[in-house]
């Protein structure tokens, strides 16, 4: 069975890991995305379609792709997971392979260009707690602590780029003793009339 593709998506104030699954049915060419996802990640189908186009690779032409965000109940927004849809649809329709050598499910995050190039989404990884329990594909300059694979456009996927986790960046962490955190404008103006 092939591995499995995971994103994240802004619950409350922390990132939450969702699993995306395909399903191709017969019937007209298209992409359909189910499991409570919000209007930015639906507008993002037509540029998911160029980006894979673009690239120079095929969507399937009788097919209908359905792409299922699980679990249910969480509302999934659009942190970053134009790219793992396209990646789960290319690794579903054959035509690349993800090999991960930990054996651990796939967390992809970064945006899409029309015309496939990643786009990193804001720090969205240096925020995520869970990130030892995932094999990482992230965009180009993603701020993160631990190695992980980069990309700069969807056709990198063949090939991704290994980057080590940079043990200077660890070093000055221990420095600074207090974490910095970083707050969504309603969560920081919430504290600010809190705290008044």
């Amino acid at each position: 069975h092939h591995m499995k593709i995971f994103s994240l998506t802004q619950d409350n104030f922390e990132l939450r890991a969702f699993e995306i699954e395909i399903s191709l049915m017969p019937g007209l060419p298209q992409i359909s995305i189910l499991g409570q996802a919000d209007a930015l990640v639906k507008e993002s189908i037509p540029k998911i379609q160029s980006a894979i186009k673009f690239q120079g690779f095929q969507l399937p032409k009788a097919q209908h792709i359905l792409v299922d965000l699980k679990p249910q109940y969480l509302k999934k927004n659009n942190r970053g997971l134009e790219l793992a849809i396209a990646t789960a649809i290319l690794i579903e329709t054959k035509q690349i392979r993800l090999r991960s050598h930990s054996k651990k499910p796939w967390l992809i995050v970064g945006n899409l260009s029309l015309k496939g190039e990643v786009v990193t989404t804001r720090d969205s990884l240096s925020q995520f707690s869970d990130l030892k329990k995932f094999e990482i594909i992230a965009g180009p300059d993603t701020k993160m602590r631990g190695a992980h694979s980069e990309i700069e456009k969807l056709r990198d996927l063949k090939c991704p780029r290994w980057v080590e986790a940079s043990l200077v960046r660890e070093r000055k962490k221990v420095a600074q003793k207090l974490p910095k955190l970083e707050f969504s404008k309603t969560a920081a103006r919430l504290m600010q009339i809190l705290a008044v």
